[in-house]
């Protein structure tokens, strides 16, 4: 097949419904916790201007085990907006603000909405392209630099499926962070984090039809408290997250 360029093309008033099944799994110094995320989002094409497009999130519903539980039942119906460029450069992220246990379900929720955009190359590929995407992305409070490395692995007219590996090191102290309670800060000392990724999309949609990933994180952080002195752990994170769906409505 002829290189040609990808570009995301979507049409105003388009509707698409996908799920996000997410399983968090940490340990922290000794202390292991796993948590099990489901959530049901519907995303609407808002607006197409100049390569430039809105989409409007909602969380139709999510559902979380243990004491998440209740917590995941406040997102229903929570409402985010993101703006992506035809090129798959996220210029807003979809961001809400909701009481601190839901926020950090959101926050998982929502970094995998935004993931799921992939940023094409400028110039035309052809089946077995490679190119490097390196970002800025927060996570538990934590400024972590990512370096992508997308493989488009297959394309037919719309249809595309790539796979990608990413790595993740610690930059900076994030300062605040509204998925962390009140006070807290968290300062990365040290650490690395790498994983892979497989999408599978249509360019005439955002949302991919399917997606998943998986990231181990091991870091050593320092966490300061709203009163006390600082506290040193290490931390070891692993993140499995599907998107499920992609289906026009």
């Amino acid at each position: 097949m002829p290189r040609e360029p990808l570009r995301y093309q979507p049409q105003v008033g388009e509707r698409s419904r996908l799920s996000v099944e997410a399983t968090i799994s940490t340990l922290v110094d000794s202390v292991s916790r796993t948590t099990a995320l489901t959530a049901m989002v519907d995303a609407a094409v808002e607006a197409v201007d100049n390569g430039r497009i809105e989409l409007r999130l909602t969380v139709v519903e999510a559902t979380a085990d243990g004491d998440a539980t209740a917590a995941a039942r406040e997102l229903g119906g929570v409402v985010a907006n993101m703006r992506v460029s035809s090129l798959g450069v996220v210029e807003r992220a979809p961001v809400v603000r909701v009481a601190a246990p839901a926020q950090q379900l959101w926050t998982t929720i929502g970094e995998a909405l935004r993931d799921a955009v992939v940023p094409w190359p400028s110039e035309p590929v052809g089946t077995g392209a490679r190119w490097q995407v390196v970002d800025q992305i927060r996570r538990a409070g934590v400024w972590l630099t990512r370096t992508t490395r997308f493989r488009l692995d297959e394309r037919h007219t719309q249809r595309v499926r790539l796979s990608a590996a990413v790595t993740e090191r610690p930059t900076s102290d994030a300062g605040p962070d509204p998925a962390l309670p009140s006070g807290v800060r968290v300062r990365a000392l040290e650490g690395l984090a790498a994983g892979k990724r497989r999408v599978a999309f249509r360019t005439k949609q955002i949302l991919p039809l399917a997606s998943d990933s998986e990231i181990a994180s091991d870091l050593r952080i320092e966490v300061t408290p709203a009163a006390g002195a600082p506290q040193v752990k290490s931390v070891h994170l692993t993140q499995v997250v599907a998107l499920v769906g992609g289906h026009a409505l």
